[in-house]
C-alpha cells in the first residue's frame, strides 16, 4: 500500500503543484481545504505525513498539528507556509511539528517528503 500523505492546503493551484512534485513519490494525496475536513480524513485514514500551512480559513495549522500528535504521536507534520514570524515557527514546534518551511521553497519540502516516505516505507518492511 502507497504511503497517505494529507495536504491541508486551501489553495487549488498550489495543491496541484504539491501532486506535480509528488507524481514520482508513490503516494497516494489526499487533500483537505481547512481544518474541520483535514480532522475529519485524518481520523479515518491511516497518514504517513501532513502538510500544513499556517493559517486556513477556518482556523490555524497550529491547533490541528497539536490534535493530531495527541492522537498520532509519530506522525510526521510539515508546515509549508507564507507566514516568516517567528513566533509562528516556535508555535508549530511546541504544537510537535517535525519541520518548518516558509515558501516558496519547494525544493527542500521535496526532499523531506520523499526521505521521510522512503523511512517510512523500510520501517514496514
Amino acid at each position: 500500500m502507497p504511503a497517505r500523505i494529507l495536504i491541508v492546503e486551501d489553495d487549488g493551484e498550489i495543491l496541484e503543484i504539491y501532486r506535480y512534485m509528488l507524481r514520482d513519490a508513490n503516494c497516494e494525496i489526499l487533500s483537505a481545504s481547512g481544518l474541520a475536513e483535514a480532522e475529519e480524513i485524518a481520523s479515518g485514514a491511516q497518514l504517513s505525513l501532513v502538510i500544513l500551512k499556517s493559517h486556513l480559513p477556518d482556523g490555524k495549522g497550529i491547533e490541528l498539528c497539536r490534535k493530531l500528535k495527541a492522537q498520532f504521536p509519530k506522525l510526521m507534520i510539515i508546515f509549508f507556509t507564507a507566514s516568516v514570524y517567528p513566533k509562528d515557527q516556535k508555535a508549530a514546534k511546541e504544537a510537535g511539528a517535525d519541520a518548518y518551511f516558509v515558501k516558496p521553497h519547494w525544493g527542500e519540502l521535496i526532499t523531506l517528503i520523499k526521505q521521510s516516505l522512503a523511512n517510512s516505507k523500510s520501517a514496514h518492511n
